[in-house]
């Protein structure tokens, strides 16, 4: 059976940040105490651009796993931090509050510190700060359906870091889109494509293979703008950087 790497996450907060409320940001001027606070219950939860499932493949897809866990006979290892999501969607004060050693810790705080900013939370119609507990458990996996060497194939777990955009996936999928409607008129109020590409070892893509998903034609525009858009990071196993393909699906609104 395969064994899948996924981000445990749970405690507190996460699956709370798909919540939503109706209520409007307002934004209004409040007193320096209510500004400087620190929720913990918020009516509408801090959520990472492209929700929680998009978090999952942009922290994975970073992780330096260190070399103790890539030894180790388990298959996963597990940190939980805590940090506060800022006003402007920052998150500052990270700590791992639970840490197994060899690095996993601070490989972890490295991480949070580098991926794109937060939706901030709202709490009575203003963005607030707001605290966060992440538990984090990484597994390894024998997946080898990205790999395209076949070299790379193990009849053993490994950790397995996908290809990614350093900026994360749903702000390219908001500068594909802005680049997209600005070339080309749409024929429908709303366009899905399929897209697939191989991530070479030095981050340039190939191969690239973009259908749309409603007439199942092939779009060489759309191949050429994903390759215009420049480097991706390379799919890394055991943080050594293979070529792999990867699967893209985005969506253009008129």
């Amino acid at each position: 059976m395969k064994k899948s790497l996924l981000l445990g996450l749970g405690g507190l907060l996460l699956w709370g940040g798909t919540t939503m409320y109706a209520q409007e940001v307002k934004d209004t001027p409040i007193d320096e105490e209510v500004l400087n606070r620190v929720y913990v219950a918020v009516q509408v939860k801090a959520e990472y651009p492209g929700g929680m499932h998009d978090f999952n493949k942009d922290f994975k897809s970073r992780l330096q796993v260190p070399e103790a866990f890539i030894t180790d006979d388990k298959n996963l290892f597990r940190v939980i931090v805590m940090f506060i999501v800022e006003r402007d969607g920052t998150l500052t004060d990270i700590k791992a509050v639970r840490n197994p050693g060899h690095g996993a810790g601070e490989e972890t705080v490295r991480i949070l510190k580098e991926m794109p900013k937060w939706n901030p939370a709202i709490h009575n119609g203003n963005t607030v700060r707001s605290q966060f507990t992440l538990p984090i458990s990484v597994y390894k996996e024998d997946d080898a359906s990205v790999f395209i060497d076949k070299k790379d194939v193990s009849t053993t777990p490994q950790f397995i870091a996908k290809a990614y955009r350093p900026e994360g996936i749903a702000a390219f999928k908001k500068q594909f889109e802005e680049e997209y409607t600005k070339r080309i008129t749409l024929s429908k109020s709303f366009q899905t494509f399929l897209i697939d590409f191989v991530v070479e070892l030095d981050g340039t893509l190939s191969d690239i293979s973009a259908i749309d998903a409603t007439t199942l034609v092939e779009n060489q525009e759309v191949a050429d703008l994903i390759k215009e858009l420049g480097k991706w990071k390379p799919c890394r196993v055991n943080n050594k950087p293979i070529r792999s393909i990867y699967h893209l699906s985005i969506g253009v609104n008129k």
